[in-house]
């Protein structure tokens, strides 16, 4: 049990102590909930926080750990949740979550905080990748352009599947393959241009 050295009247199981030197805990109900060590982390369910903000929930099974949520937004303002860099640019590692009270415009983003976005997931299932923020097709990838490196899909070659599974495309090396709803493997023209 962790009795806190500062408590409230008629409630000493609650309330803040030291339990090491420069070290500073929140207790509820005799529990430790809460500690900042002396370099500044956080721990919420530990004690040996090993990073700024560390939560630790040891309950078995499915469990929410942390909620986000904004219960009071007018249809006409977004709200996002950011993590990654902070400085200026913002111009690496974000993820992000945006919405606003319209279905459509809910999406989970990676990339540049502002655009162009390398991954859209829309809150319709679409994936968009490379600068497609608002994706109209299961999966919708950015145009390519004619410098090389810049093609919207590329196949790495391998070996083709044992048994044809319908809808496969497959490259081989030489040729590009698809398999049809009869489990047919085609070969499309290989002709150049």
């Amino acid at each position: 049990e962790a009795l806190p050295g500062i408590t409230f009247v008629g409630d000493t199981n609650n309330g803040i102590y030291a339990p090491a030197a420069d070290n500073v805990a929140i207790t509820t109900a005799g529990t430790e909930r809460m500690r900042i060590l002396s370099d500044g982390k956080v721990g919420i369910g530990t004690t040996a926080p090993a990073n700024k903000l560390q939560v630790v929930d040891a309950t078995a099974g499915f469990t929410t750990i942390a909620s986000f949520l904004s219960t009071a937004l007018p249809d006409s303002t977004a709200t996002k949740m950011v993590i990654g860099r902070s400085d200026a640019a913002q111009s690496s590692g974000l993820l992000t979550y945006y919405h606003n009270n319209s279905a459509s415009s809910r999406r989970f983003s990676m990339g540049n905080q502002e655009y162009p976005y390398s991954v859209v997931v829309a809150s319709t299932g679409n994936v968009g990748i490379g600068a497609v923020t608002s994706p109209t097709a299961a999966l919708h990838l950015k145009a390519g352009t004619a410098a090389a490196g810049t093609a919207p899909l590329k196949l790495t070659a391998g070996t083709n599947l044992t048994t044809p599974e319908a809808g496969a495309i497959e490259f081989d090396g030489t040729s590009l393959h698809y398999t049809d709803s009869t489990n047919t493997r085609r070969t499309l023209a290989n002709t150049s241009t």
